[in-house]
């Protein structure tokens, strides 16, 4: 620092930090403070007078630019730790540079004098690093404890999934940590293993805020959240992936049941094509239990699909509709096609599985098989 009035001023201005922490703070509080964050009145005035002291003796030389970072990495982390908003804190600095303006304007005269202009950059640099320095050290801190909750909601979300039993209060300690209802309603999502690595990658932002809890569980990824709650936005890239759907789910125990039944499903079925439900899905697994005790019509309508899959039959569009509506009429305009297109490809199905869909009995035993694994073709015999 090579003029001497600025010297003066700056030091007359450290001599004053008392009251320059003093006004800072009739400011800030006046303006709010912090809100509903937990820092005392006698906090923010040592802070002040330690800011305003660094400030001035980076300004003077006598602190280097490792002490600035090292006191605006204390700060930051610290009100991290105290969850003030980062925007308050921001202002709170820029309130600092305010404070020692007006400072240095009243002991040097009411009109800025010449030096005061020439030097007043040098403030606002040492300010808006310190400045920096607090945001990048604040973010950093909420980057830990957000890896720290991650980690210790891991060690809970398996212990819901992966433990062999887990009674009543076992719930109740897992709903604590987690800060969720034990016994909200819940929508739960579990992707195919084949895609586990991708989903969680898609769903990291979500997950890393905790708008929804994620967790693997034997190869898959399961992610769930509680829907009386402000609902979260699924990436649409997750949604495209092959996994499962389970809609209202009832309380953490019903979404540990949820999950743990997914390697069930997904092993009845083929890999889905995208998100299906689970609902849809059960057929597969109820399909899979009954071919072990009779194969031999749900095999013949087994089969008759899987013909139809290799083909791209129109046939099993038509089909997948009517059981979906039950209607001819709703089929056909689905469909887009006439009644009459829809009967004949009915009757076409009946004739190359033995099951007519408009039969009750017949339609619940397509549904079925439709879910089922397709079985390889048949060898051809020589």
């Amino acid at each position: 620092m090579h003029d001497p009035e600025w010297h003066a001023a700056i030091l007359a201005t450290l001599d004053s930090v008392p009251e320059l922490a003093d006004r800072f703070l009739e400011t800030f509080m006046k303006d709010g403070g912090y809100g509903n964050s937990d820092i005392s009145s006698e906090e923010l005035l040592f802070t002040a007078q330690e800011v305003f002291t660094t400030l001035l003796e980076t300004l003077l030389g006598e602190s280097t630019e490792a002490d600035l970072k090292m006191h605006a990495d204390s700060l930051g982390r610290r009100r991290a730790q105290q969850e003030a908003p980062i925007a308050t804190l921001v202002d709170a600095i820029q309130l600092d540079f305010t404070v020692i303006w007006n400072h240095l304007r009243t002991i040097t005269g009411e009109q800025p004098p010449e030096m005061l202009i020439t030097h007043v950059d040098e403030l606002h640099q040492v300010v808006t690093r310190y400045n920096y320095y607090v945001r990048d050290a604040f973010r950093r801190e909420e980057a830990r404890k957000l890896q720290d909750a991650s980690l210790a909601n891991a060690r809970y979300l398996d212990r819901l999934f992966s433990s062999h039993t887990i009674n009543s209060m076992g719930l109740v300690e897992v709903s604590k940590v987690l800060g969720i209802p034990i016994d909200s309603t819940y929508e739960v999502l579990v992707f195919h293993p084949s895609v586990s690595v991708e989903a969680r990658a898609a769903l990291r932002p979500i997950t890393a805020t905790g708008d929804v809890l994620g967790h693997g569980y034997r190869g898959m990824f399961a992610v769930f959240w509680d829907i009386s709650a402000t609902p979260p936005t699924i990436p649409e890239q997750a949604m495209h992936l092959p996994g499962i759907r389970f809609q209202d789910i009832n309380g953490l125990k019903g979404v540990r049941n949820a999950v743990r039944s997914a390697p069930t499903l997904f092993d009845a079925t083929e890999v889905p094509a995208t998100i299906e439900l689970a609902r849809d899905l059960m057929w597969a697994v109820a399909g899979d239990a009954l071919a072990t005790i009779d194969n031999g019509q749900l095999e013949r309508v087994t089969r008759a699909i899987a013909s139809m899959k290799a083909k791209k039959d129109p046939i099993l569009d038509t089909l997948k509709a009517y059981l979906h509506t039950g209607s001819i009429k709703e089929t056909a305009q689905q469909s887009y096609c006439h009644r009459n297109t829809v009967i004949n490809r009915l009757t076409q199905f009946a004739n190359a599985s033995g099951a007519d869909v408009t039969l009750p009995m017949d339609a619940a035993l397509v549904l079925l098989a439709l879910h089922r694994k397709q079985p390889p073709p048949k060898p051809v015999e020589r």
